[in-house]
């Protein structure tokens, strides 16, 4: 039996052509749950970025549920991708595209919420090397405030205060928002 014989269902660009996606598929086609080490096995490899390409917009997103109450990774395909109805592979697709873009918004929206305080953080950095280092030791050469280097790095300091004062004093951009006018 050919692996588009086993998804009927599957839209034809749905089936990998690389050797361990397709592996880890045909382990999955059976519709039971598998332990982390069958994959390890059949790939030889962890089967994380197996299942992150499976799961992509690449592959059209085939739905792979950690089915495990133990802590220990115990995989299994969603039953509807096996079901050979196209509706309902349909469905199971669009909720792990679903899955992908919430957790997106919830990753975008966590780094936009430590924006001020990477930008405070940026600010003082480049405060205290504007100032420069004096390591209390005069005798082993010069400091850090006099040193060729950094005065070269400082130019580019300068246009990366620039780019932060621009951030700092837009609220929109603080917030991770930017909204067109």
């Amino acid at each position: 039996m050919t692996i588009m014989e086993e998804f009927p269902a599957a839209p034809i660009h749905s089936i990998p052509t690389s050797d361990a996606t397709r592996k880890a598929l045909i382990v999955l086609s059976d519709g039971k749950p598998h332990p982390k080490i069958v994959f390890i096995e059949a790939i030889g490899d962890d089967p994380r970025w197996v299942f992150q390409t499976l799961g992509s917009e690449s592959l059209d997103y085939w739905k792979i549920d950690n089915v495990s109450t133990g802590g220990k990774g115990v995989y299994q395909l969603d039953p509807r991708h096996l079901s050979g109805c196209p509706q309902a592979d349909a469905t199971a697709r669009l909720e792990r595209k679903r899955q992908l873009s919430e957790r997106s918004l919830k990753q975008a929206q966590r780094e936009s919420a430590r924006l001020p305080r990477a930008i405070d953080t940026a600010l003082k950095v480049r405060s205290e090397d504007q100032q420069g280092f004096d390591f209390n030791n005069t005798e082993s050469g010069p400091s850090a405030a006099n040193d060729k280097d950094h005065n070269l790095a400082g130019n580019s300091l300068d246009q990366d205060q620039d780019s932060i004062s621009i951030v700092a004093s837009n609220p929109n951009l603080q917030n991770g928002v930017q909204h067109a006018d």
